[in-house]
């Protein structure tokens, strides 16, 4: 696929519109369909480097700093367009985006800032664990440093990552916390030698050492509590809804009862991305109230558009999507909620990254 620069003589005026990116992503999909032969069978280095070649990952960054600019409703719609092609890239994609992006949610507004502006100038592909809500690493504070121990249940990406997200809870207090690491980081070693074996995860991760300053959303070392924090969980909630219909998309079934539910969706949609693409750009200002009552939007149409997928799937005669559709969906069913929100508000315990996410489902491997 042609790579695509800042300085892409076509220029930020076509770049700036969301019928480019997708174009990009539809015309990715062929030729990771190409490369593979099937979808989803794609190499993890196979998928990061064309996700980088696309200019992809830079979707939402700064044009001034090469990113396209985009907003979340275009990367939500992009994740759709690449899913009916191949799903696993397009999982990839999402958790990139969700990655990528958190500072947004839980940073200072110069983190925001700097993780914006150094991931698309470096064109960088963030990996993690799948299970991230878990928060499954043990943080230690010594002094200038924080020090992650723990293990990686279901790394994505993070064989072809640039970088790695890690969230875990301080010792003794179990008070969240997440940084970002190079892959190159000394303490990574044993983890890309467990994975250039061609063995998945679980991966152990000892003593990783990030200064205090990469600790997101932390001031002093205290963590700047806002209402804004608690919007990553309709934004994942946004994605999965995306991925489901993206698969729906790669159905050639289009009748009846079905066809009714998606067109309904979409309608649905439209307005609240909309919406969504509203909160984000006031975040500073958002209330709680409008976020919650955002979630509680983002949720409805996620399960409405898992009811089309599975509603799809018993329609098909293609084996291989129907079994697509429904692993997905089996990995939607055990993801399960781990919240730091109770009863819909913010809990006891202050919460960087807001833990009312449920992980995505990680459907193909």
């Amino acid at each position: 696929m042609e790579t695509i620069s800042s300085s892409d003589d076509r220029g930020s005026a076509e770049r700036r519109t969301g019928a480019y990116w997708i174009g990009v992503a539809a015309g990715l999909g062929r030729e990771l369909a190409g490369r593979s032969g099937a979808p989803g069978e794609a190499s993890p280095t196979e998928v990061g480097e064309a996700l980088k070649a696309g200019g992809l990952v830079t979707l939402m960054g700064p044009p001034a700093d090469g990113g396209g600019g985009r907003p979340w409703s275009v990367a939500h719609r992009v994740v759709r367009t690449l899913a009916a092609a191949d799903l696993r890239a397009a999982q990839v994609l999402a958790y990139h985006y969700l990655w990528s992006r958190l500072a947004d949610f839980v940073g200072t507004d110069e983190k925001v800032a700097h993780v914006a502006e150094v991931s698309a100038q470096h064109r960088w592909l963030f990996g993690g664990d799948a299970g991230t809500g878990r928060a499954g690493f043990t943080v230690t504070d010594r002094g200038d440093d924080i020090v992650f121990t723990g293990t990686m249940e279901s790394p994505v990406a993070v064989d072809a990552a640039d970088v790695i997200l890690l969230s875990g809870r301080f010792a003794g207090t179990g008070t969240l916390v997440s940084g970002i690491a190079r892959w190159d980081n000394p303490a990574l070693e044993p983890a890309r030698r467990h994975l250039s074996s061609g063995l998945p995860g679980p991966v152990r991760i000892e003593g990783l050492e990030l200064p205090w300053s990469g600790a997101q959303g932390y001031v002093g070392k205290r963590f700047a509590e806002r209402a804004y924090n608690y919007a990553e969980a309709p934004v994942a909630d946004l994605f999965v809804t995306h991925l489901y219909l993206g698969l729906y998309d790669a159905s050639p079934s289009r009748i009846g009862e079905v066809t009714d539910r998606a067109e309904a969706l979409d309608a649905r949609l439209g307005p609240l991305l909309e919406r969504g693409d509203e909160l984000h750009a006031g975040f500073r200002e958002v209330t709680l109230d409008e976020v919650l009552a955002f979630q509680e939007r983002a949720a409805a149409v996620r399960a409405e558009a898992r009811a089309v997928a599975l509603a799809a799937a018993r329609e098909t005669d293609d084996d291989g999507l129907r079994a697509r559709l429904e692993t997905f969906a089996a990995g939607d069913d055990q993801a399960g909620l781990v919240s730091g929100i109770a009863d819909g508000r913010p809990g006891a315990v202050t919460s960087p990254i807001p833990y009312g996410t449920r992980p995505l489902p990680r459907g193909v491997r």
